[in-house]
């Protein structure tokens, strides 16, 4: 990893709903671990507890409670197999820009062990819907791995069971021209954000899918999206609208550069 690194913090850290929770050893983990020499552009590397301790000079009972506690809240995942690190929304708040950092994550990647928990980082760079991203995606699927089929002969069957049908996914619903939910995920967003927060949220990923007819057939999930980069250009609106001193200008949300790391979603 080339050294001196950076590495976006919003100010918000500190005033998060999680971060506000944790006591000052795990904020303290919580900051090195973003800003660690061992870190990389994918926010997925190797970092073994040993390391952690000689880094802040901690001992090994020290370090187990705050990193218990980032892992309950989901600020981390972590492959102790294979001391792999994630942290979970890294890329939300640095996100990979263009082709070339794309190449370099692609060489970062196949340094990296293969772990159960590259199957979220998958994930969360399915949600930026950049074409560029695809052949990192790609590799990432390889290296997960595909799913074995096999084959049983059957030489006598006896009461055979009768056979179930798959349960049925229940239909999403159009609650804008481009933006489709089921009705109980509508449900659970207006119980969390209120009518009118899930109403704005609604019109800024309609407002973005719509914008280009590409990315109709991109975002195949869309209760996601709402609960991850959309719930954070909200926040971002409201800061705005309050003046917070402590903002920074925010970019276009079609680049989705100026993401939280902890937020919820």
């Amino acid at each position: 990893m080339a050294e001196g690194r950076y590495t976006r913090i919003k100010s918000r850290f500190w005033t998060d709903e999680k971060t506000r929770t944790w006591n000052d050893d795990t904020k303290f983990l919580a900051l090195y671990i973003l800003t660690s020499p061992h870190n990389n552009i994918l926010g997925c590397f190797v970092l073994p507890k040993l390391y952690i301790c000689a880094d802040l000079g901690w001992e090994s009972k020290k370090l187990s409670k705050p990193f218990n506690k980032l892992l309950q809240d989901g600020f981390i995942q972590y492959d102790e197999g294979n001391c792999l690190l994630f942290i979970s929304k890294y890329l939300l708040h640095n996100p990979i820009d263009n082709p070339n950092q794309a190449t370099g994550a692609i060489k970062v990647l196949e340094e990296l062990p293969t772990s159960s928990v590259m199957l979220s980082l998958k994930q969360l760079l399915e949600q930026f819907c950049k074409p560029f991203l695809e052949p990192l995606i790609q590799q990432l699927a390889e290296r997960i791995g595909k799913p074995v089929t096999v084959t049983v002969t059957v030489t006598e069957t006896v009461n055979n069971p009768p056979v179930i049908p798959p349960e049925k996914k229940p239909e999403k619903v159009a609650y804008s021209e481009y933006v489709y939910l089921t009705p109980a995920e509508h449900e659970r967003l207006l119980l969390e954000f209120g009518e009118a927060d899930t109403s704005r949220m609604i019109e800024i990923l309609d407002n973005y899918i719509g914008a280009e007819p590409r990315k109709r057939n991109r975002y195949t999930d869309h209760n996601r999206v709402i609960r991850g980069w959309v719930k954070e250009s909200l926040l971002d609106e409201k800061d705005k609208r309050r003046g917070s001193p402590t903002r920074q200008a925010k970019p276009t949300t079609d680049d989705i550069v100026d993401q939280y790391i902890l937020g919820g979603g």
